[in-house]
This record gives C-alpha cells, sequence and structure tokens, in this order.
C-alpha cells in the first residue's frame, strides 16, 4: 500500500505546474532530464546524473503553495476509524419499585458494584431493581450485588420495563457469596431486577383487563398506610345463592420483595376469567375473592417488606392487626367464615430460588377430621393438577410453631373445621430444561391452582 501511495504521488508531482519562485532551497523541484537514472535531489539542483524527473523532498507537505492539501481531511478520517471512548455508565433509581445503592462504578471494566439499601422501616435486603443507561449496544455489563439475604441464581433484565429475560447463570464469590450478574445488551439502557417486579400499575392493569368480564367484579380492599388503593377480585356468575356457593380467599405479596406470588396470582385471575369451561365452572359454584397485592406501600417503595418494623404483613393475623390491608382482609374472610361461607384461604408467596412449589401447612400433623380429610383431598387434587413447570408433590410441610401469627396458621386455627389453609411457596427459578421468558412459569402455576382449587371443591367426597 506504501509504495502504490508513493507511486501515485510522484505521478501527480510529475504532471503538475510550479510557480517560479517553487525551486526554493529545501524544496521540491520537478523538471524534465536528458536522460539517464532517475535522482532525487535535496537542495533543488539537477544533480551529477541526469535523469527523466528530478525530485526534491519538501520539508512539509504544506511548503508547496499551491498543492491541495489533502492531509486534514486523511486524519479526520483515521480519527474517525478510530474506536471512540464509551459513555459512562449510570443507574438509576428513581421509579415505581426501585431499589438500589451504588457504592462504585468501573468504567473500563463496565462494572457496576452496588449493594441493597435498608429501608427506614427495617426488614430483610433482599429487594433490588435499578436502570442502567450509557450502554454501548453489544457490550456486556456485569452487576455486582454485595449484599442481602437472597441471591437469585439468574437475574433478569429488560431493555423496554415491559418483556424480560434471564440474565447469564450467575457466579458467587466464595467470600461473602457477592454474586456477579453479567448480560450483552443491545440498547443503549436497561432495566435489572431480582425477579420480573409486579408493580401496583400491573394490578390496576389487571383490574382494567377484567372489568366487564362475565362474572368479575373489582372492589378496593383498602386504603393502604401511604394512601395507596388495595385492589381485588370477586369471581361469582350465575344465580347460586350465596348460601350454596363455596367460599374461596386467595391473596399474594404479604412479602414486598416476593413478585412471583402475584404473578402467580395474576396467572389464576386471567384464567378465572377467561372462558375455559373449568373456570367458568369455578364461577358457577364458588365465591373467590383474589387480592394481588397485601403489602402495596412496600412493593411501590422498592422494599423488601419481610421483617419490617414492628412487623410485616404476614406476622399481623392478631387480634389486634397494625396493617390496613391486613385488617379489611381479616374482616372480610371472618365474616365469611361466620357465615359457614369459607372453604378455601390461601396465601401466596414466593421467596426461595429453587424451581418447585412446597405447600406449608403447619397444623398439618396435629389435624383432625374434616380438616384434615379435606386438605388431603386438596394436596390429591394439586398434585394432579400442579404439573409444572414448577410441579407439585402433593405434600404438607410442617416447619413453624403454631403461636407464628402468619395468616395460613391464623387459617387453619381460627376457621371452622372443614376449611382448608395454607401457604403456597412458589420458587423464583424455572425449573431445569425450562427455556420460556419470566413470568410464564408463574403464570401457569397460577392458572394450576386455579385448576386445583375447581378440582377440590367439585370433590364429592369434600367434608362440609
Amino acid at each position: 500500500m506504501a509504495s502504490i501511495a508513493l507511486t501515485s504521488r510522484l505521478d501527480y508531482l510529475a504532471t503538475r505546474k510550479f510557480p517560479k519562485e517553487f525551486p526554493a532551497p529545501g524544496r521540491a523541484r520537478l523538471r524534465p532530464s536528458r536522460g539517464g537514472t532517475p535522482r532525487i535531489s535535496k537542495n533543488g539542483s539537477d544533480g551529477a546524473s541526469p535523469s527523466p524527473t528530478h525530485l526534491t523532498i519538501p520539508r512539509s507537505p504544506f511548503d508547496i503553495p499551491d498543492m491541495p492539501r489533502p492531509f486534514p481531511l486523511i486524519a479526520l478520517a483515521l480519527l474517525l476509524a478510530l474506536p471512540t471512548r464509551a459513555a459512562d455508565l449510570a443507574v438509576s433509581t428513581d421509579f415505581p419499585g426501585g431499589a438500589a445503592q451504588v457504592t462504585a462504578i468501573d468504567q473500563t471494566a463496565r462494572l457496576i458494584t452496588f449493594k441493597i439499601p435498608t429501608p427506614k422501616q427495617g426488614g430483610w435486603q433482599s429487594w433490588w431493581y435499578l436502570k442502567v443507561s450509557g450502554i454501548t449496544p453489544g457490550e456486556k455489563v456485569t452487576l455486582h450485588l454485595t449484599n442481602g439475604v437472597a441471591h437469585a441464581g439468574r437475574a433478569v433484565y429488560s431493555t423496554d420495563g415491559k418483556s424480560w429475560k434471564y440474565t447469564e447463570i450467575v457466579t458467587f464469590e466464595e467470600k461473602g457469596k457477592r454474586a456477579l450478574y453479567r448480560q450483552k445488551i443491545d440498547a443503549a439502557e436497561a432495566y435489572f431486577a431480582w425477579y420480573q417486579p409486579y408493580l401496583p400499575e400491573n394490578a390496576q392493569q389487571l383490574i382494567k383487563d377484567a372489568t366487564g368480564k362475565p362474572g368479575v367484579e373489582t372492589f378496593e380492599l383498602c386504603k393502604s398506610e401511604e394512601g395507596l388503593p388495595v385492589v381485588g377480585l370477586r369471581f361469582r356468575e350465575g344465580d347460586r345463592p350465596d348460601d350454596k356457593r363455596l367460599g374461596v380467599w386467595i391473596h399474594a405479596r404479604q412479602h414486598a420483595w416476593e413478585t412471583g406470588g402475584s404473578w402467580a396470582a395474576d396467572g389464576l385471575a386471567r384464567w378465572l376469567m377467561s372462558d375455559d369451561a373449568r373456570a367458568k365452572n369455578l364461577r358457577q359454584i364458588a365465591d373467590f375473592t383474589l387480592i394481588p397485592i397485601m403489602d402495596v406501600d412496600s412493593v411501590a417503595g422498592g422494599r423488601g417488606g419481610k421483617d419490617q418494623k414492628p412487623h410485616d404483613h404476614n406476622r399481623d393475623w392478631i387480634d389486634e392487626p397494625i396493617w390496613a390491608a391486613t385488617k379489611a382482609a381479616m374482616a372480610r374472610v371472618k365474616a365469611m367464615d361466620a357465615a359457614s361461607r369459607l372453604d378455601l384461604f390461601l396465601d401466596l408467596h414466593d421467596p426461595g430460588w429453587a424451581g418447585n412449589i412446597e405447600f406449608w401447612c403447619h397444623l398439618y400433623p396435629k389435624m383432625t377430621d374434616p380438616r384434615k380429610h379435606n386438605t388431603d383431598l386438596f394436596l390429591a387434587a394439586g398434585k394432579r393438577e400442579i404439573t409444572g413447570p414448577l410441579a407439585f408433590n402433593g405434600k404438607a410441610v410442617s416447619k413453624y410453631a403454631l403461636t407464628t401469627p402468619s395468616s395460613g396458621i391464623w387459617a387453619t386455627l381460627k376457621t371452622k373445621e372443614k376449611v382448608v389453609g395454607g401457604t403456597f411457596e412458589i420458587g423464583v427459578a424455572p425449573p431445569r430444561g425450562h427455556d420460556a421468558d419470566p413470568p410464564s412459569h408463574h403464570l401457569t402455576c397460577g392458572k394450576q391452582i386455579g385448576l386445583a382449587v375447581e378440582a377440590y371443591l367439585a370433590d364429592a367426597t369434600r367434608k362440609p
């Protein structure tokens, strides 16, 4: 390439007409020769040996007065060809549910180090959700989480805040169990979170989608401590009288960071309002209440909620509850039970990473009939219907002392003996081999919980 460029340059110079003052000392001089070997002269003289072309190299390309000056353009082209410095990465959390405290950003390594902040209400450092801007599309960004009581095997990310995908499988450092989430991003900005957020706006969208559907009533359970609506749905269709209907109460998200519980509730609601024959049958035989988010303030504020002060919503099932949502829910459930119209009470949680689903029923080892009989029927129905991706084994788990003031324990100690009560602990992670994007396995799980409820209530051997 260099020889071609030089040859082109010589050809160009040989055809130029130069001013008279050009052959000055130190400048190039071109002139025809009488023949002989080509020669380059440093002082502009003819030289001792004749040559076809006599050339003196200029000290600077700009020494030639009328010569075109391509060098600035060449320099510009070279500059444009050089790799540009990437924009600085920046992190923001100023949106509903946002939570992260950045401690360092290594712009060269494209590494963001952060921790989960401790809210003034206290509680677990368990929920994080942030937005990264300044990304060069196609580059890999690394998030380094340095604290918290829970680490996902894979976090989730989104480039539009709506459609989410899993990050690469996380690695854990030996000391401190610090999590490193890495992901190639094909956009200038992206959201990252522990799991796909389910915010008050998602619950409102569910309410909007349910409005006008046959057999569905939407309502406001109460206003939260911060003035946010705690919304619910009630499913009942047909002219069956109230005293012939079977009462179901299901709520989710007493612990704000457990978003999978809300996604399961969302999947359950969308199946229940559908044209599916079994969903329609359930609307015909039941009076079914569903609350997708109980601790709406912590959800909106980006707080984990678990073990917040003075206690969280799932430790508020006491004689004098302090949280508005718990107080309102308890009043409705008590009224249903007093009228002998409560048959099933479920609390949906989502704390563990393992890709499975468990039914926590702490009274189970000490149960007597008819509660024991009905609980066994429900467990069997669950095993038949909740088949995966998150599969249920049909067994009850008993871990907590019965003095624990949780809703699942309350529902088995404070209600009539026919009532089945407990908590579904739904894993965050998809099981191995499930490659669909989030929250598909939670939506499916919610639908399958609905199928299990329908199968149980339709069982003729259930004891009243």
